[in-house]
């Protein structure tokens, strides 16, 4: 049976900052795409709520993290655009904080795709856009009903093969409050200023 090899290469770093760089070049645009990220754009009833997810260090549970904001992605890191597009202008919205405000907020970068996506790729994966994002995986029931949680809607597309697939999904940025309750969303395309605002809104009154 014919297996996707991607699947079984080591992350490289090089590759990843190729992409970074050739994203960052397209920070604040809407990319042009073949279609196979009709979702982008698109959000469900975002209700938000707890959930406990995998990292390289164990669990991971939204609840550990009251008191900071967090703000959440969910995508996968095969993406060929929209991912490492959001993801950069995350990281250079985070690098625009002060150091106080910076340390207050937590960036989460959650996989729509585990069955490609293991918890060491994701934490590599997720470093290199932030030092301190956090990337979490879990089965594809607990991702379903975590994406459903915060409206996100996905979908896997078959390329060629039923191994060689992307998915396809929304690519807003969630906002939780420190009190772990959903603040806002951020949509698909928003450069790190518009970011980096609305993390800095959703900081207390005396963090601002």
């Amino acid at each position: 049976m014919h297996t996707d090899q991607r699947a079984r290469t080591p992350f490289r770093l090089s590759s990843l900052l190729l992409v970074s760089v050739l994203s960052i070049a397209s920070i604040g645009l809407v990319a042009a795409h073949d279609g196979t990220h009709g979702l982008a754009h698109e959000t469900g009833v975002a209700k938000g709520g707890d959930f406990t997810l995998d990292s390289t260090a164990g669990p991971v549970a939204l609840k550990q993290f009251r008191g900071k904001v967090v703000v959440l992605y969910f995508g996968y890191t095969f993406c060929p655009d929209a991912c490492p597009t959001t993801l950069s202008a995350l990281g250079g919205a985070m690098r625009s904080l002060t150091p106080a405000d910076a340390t207050q907020i937590q960036p989460l970068f959650i996989t729509l795709d585990p069955a490609r996506d293991d918890v060491k790729r994701m934490a590599e994966y997720s470093r290199f856009f932030y030092p301190t994002m956090l990337g979490l995986r879990g089965s594809e029931e607990r991702l379903a009903a975590v994406a459903k949680q915060y409206g996100v809607l996905f979908a896997k597309q078959k390329v060629d093969s039923a191994a060689n697939y992307v998915v396809d999904h929304s690519s807003f940025l969630y906002v939780v409050g420190t009190d772990g309750k959903l603040s806002r969303s951020v949509p698909y395309g928003a450069p790190p200023l518009e970011i980096a605002a609305a993390l800095r809104a959703a900081l207390p009154h005396s963090a601002k």
